[in-house]
């Protein structure tokens, strides 16, 4: 157990960066937006997943959404009607919900095509055709029920997700560091190993730094 100082003060830490009923209510719109616009498509269903949908986001997390086309399947056509869409309601200027032109484009990962936008000031990543997102977030959801305690696993990969971000600078996929799923997947880990002894996030974030600290790499 740690001293109730400590405890204080990470809930304190932990209010400023987990999701708040503001940042949802903004990211909710933001959705709504990119929604609207590609419903002009036709004949497509858009889904958010990732950490917006986790609903265990930073406040410098971008936005993952999912468009499926039911007549579609070419995913580099798909990817580039769905750029082409977004450009029509590109512009400059103010304003909480635009898209600018210049952080417009697509990014052609490994595994995967990515649209890749700002919505204001939220990064938005969209990709076509994929459902191994929407099976990530069903497995990790269903995770946090099954682990309980006042839906600890969320709550400490906020943390965690937190520290080796702004912290130590290890989390990153597009940099060849961390990516979020593997983060989320160590988490699982520690509450795998040590449940009984887990009992608030700090508990867990201790357990991470220990386990993965002498964890053999090889």
């Amino acid at each position: 157990m740690f001293p109730k100082e400590v405890e204080s003060r990470i809930r304190e830490l932990s209010s400023y960066i987990a999701p708040t009923a503001e940042s949802e209510r903004q990211r909710v719109l933001v959705y709504m937006f990119i929604e609207q616009i590609l419903s002009s498509i036709g004949n497509v269903m858009i889904c958010p997943f990732g950490s917006f949908a986790l609903k265990a986001y930073l406040p410098d997390s971008d936005m993952d959404i999912a468009v499926f086309s039911g007549t579609e399947t070419d995913v580099s056509k798909l990817v580039d009607t769905i750029k082409i869409a977004l450009e029509a309601h590109t512009r400059k200027g103010s304003g909480d919900l635009h898209i600018s032109r210049g952080d417009l484009q697509i990014i052609s990962a490994p595994e995967v095509k990515i649209v890749k936008c700002f919505v204001g000031n939220i990064p938005v990543d969209i990709c076509a055709n994929q459902l191994s997102g929407l099976s990530a977030v069903a497995f990790f959801d269903a995770l946090d029920s099954l682990i309980g305690k006042q839906h600890l696993y969320k709550r400490s990969v906020v943390l965690i997700k937190a520290w080796c971000y702004y912290e130590s600078r290890i989390l990153a996929s597009h940099n060849a560091l961390l990516s979020t799923m593997c983060l989320e997947m160590m988490v699982v880990h520690i509450c795998n190993c040590y449940y009984a002894d887990l009992f608030s996030p700090l508990d867990v974030l201790y357990r991470f730094l220990y386990v993965f600290s002498v964890f053999d790499w090889e």
